[in-house]
């Protein structure tokens, strides 16, 4: 496991033996980076359920400001600081050996984009969605990584102003009805190369569209301020 490119490239990192942890392979890393692109230069990162940190050191190495990486396990927390120290991001980074919601509870920093994969099949991630929402910066992007039996929450992206990233594994998450779904209300998926299938993962992008922006009316932040609610 390594950085992929940017300050840090070629950089080794170590991550935990065994199934403690999975670790997003090299090639959908570098495929969701490429949608991140142009998105994380000076942009502050959360890397929740951190693991190894490898996907937070990956976007400190790609120009993001700063990371956080969260974890409730002490070993990976352990890991995470050696793979820090080994690339130099003592000063770009902070590690919270901390249960996920109980941080967020707390917590009253706010984040451009903000990283997911806790445990699969755990029930978690609805609840970290949800959780983790108040803290993105308007425009924010949440990125969530999840199997294809565990099906995401509408509720997450009602009323929501974020982006999503989704990496689903195996690629048959995102079919039928829920794709249906979001296409036909405000969530529009992104054509071209946000939608990739690369070792069994689908890796697609939801961007969040006002109508009225779209059609020629008022911006959402003016028609808020205007009407006053």
């Amino acid at each position: 496991m390594r950085i992929i490119t940017g300050s840090r490239r070629g950089r080794k990192l170590k991550t935990l033996p065994g199934d403690a942890v999975r670790p997003t392979p090299d090639r959908v890393k570098e495929a969701l980076f490429n949608i991140l692109q142009f998105d994380l230069e000076g942009r502050v990162f959360l890397d929740l359920f951190a693991g190894s940190g490898q996907i937070g050191l990956e976007a400190l190495s790609r120009g993001a400001k700063r990371a956080v990486f969260v974890d409730s396990a002490k070993a990976s927390c352990g890991v995470v600081l050696e793979n820090i120290h080994t690339t130099g991001f003592e000063n770009e980074a902070q590690v919270m050996n901390a249960e996920y919601a109980s941080y967020l509870l707390r917590c009253t920093e706010t984040f451009d984009i903000a990283f997911l994969d806790p445990p699969y099949r755990t029930g978690t991630l609805t609840k970290a969605l949800l959780a983790v929402t108040p803290h993105m910066n308007r425009g924010g992007i949440v990125i969530c990584e999840h199997p294809t039996d565990e099906e995401l929450p509408e509720s997450m992206w009602e009323n929501s102003r974020q982006e999503f990233i989704v990496v689903s594994h195996p690629k048959n998450t995102f079919t039928s009805n829920t794709r249906i779904e979001l296409m036909a209300g405000d969530y529009v998926m992104e054509s071209g190369n946000t939608r990739i299938f690369i070792d069994d993962f689908y890796i697609f992008r939801l961007r969040w569209y006002d109508y009225d922006d779209l059609f020629g009316g008022l911006p959402w932040e003016q028609q808020k301020n205007e009407s006053g609610k």
